[in-house]
């Protein structure tokens, strides 16, 4: 079986608490007005990987857990699944979705078992007239945050600041992941 990737970072510092690996799903539903992340809406762009070869690429890394965006990671569910099973002794998992908690509930009976190896999801759709930066990790304030165990806490998440890491590959390409909160750049620039 086959998962639609936009991008995987193998460590980084900036997408949860710990060093994690990133995975952004390709492929989106929801298309919320002023989604920052507009590039990982289309079904057929990204890559195709085998979900064999991401489970081993994320259990061969020297890290705490597994960050897993998108795009709608569970608008491919059967991949989601593997992939979170495939990891869930090893690695914490977050994972980002504009589901809401009791959408997901009532989408799969898979869903609710699922749900119990996520360590956290970061529910509800991006809102922009609720947009926010002061939380870690989420765009607007309708987003929610659900511990679904004890592996990661809410005091560490909320010890963790909004920044980005910025990369420059060999080709001299450079791309940026994380959160900067725009009242901060704002006044950085000035």
């Amino acid at each position: 079986m086959y998962a639609r990737l936009n991008h995987i970072i193998l460590k980084t510092s900036v997408e949860g608490p710990g060093v994690r690996t990133a995975l952004w799903f390709q492929g989106c539903s929801h298309r919320c007005d002023g989604c920052f992340a507009k590039h990982t809406w289309e079904k057929d762009k990204g890559f195709s990987k085998k979900v064999s070869e991401i489970i081993g690429l994320i259990l061969s890394q020297e890290t705490r857990g597994i960050t897993i965006s998108g795009g709608e990671p569970f608008d491919q569910f059967d991949q989601l699944y593997d992939i979170i099973h495939g990891v869930k002794e090893k690695k914490d998992i977050i994972v980002f979705t504009g589901y809401e908690y009791h959408e997901l509930l009532k989408k799969d009976k898979r869903c609710s078992e699922l749900l119990e190896n996520i360590d956290l999801l970061i529910d509800g759709r991006f809102i922009q007239i609720e947009k926010e930066a002061k939380r870690p990790f989420v765009g607007s304030k309708n987003q929610n945050f659900r511990f679904l165990s004890e592996r990661i806490s809410e005091k560490e998440l909320f010890e963790q600041k909004n920044c980005v890491e910025i990369r420059i590959n060999q080709s001299g390409k450079i791309t940026i992941n994380g959160m900067f909160p725009a009242e901060e750049f704002k006044k950085e620039m000035l």
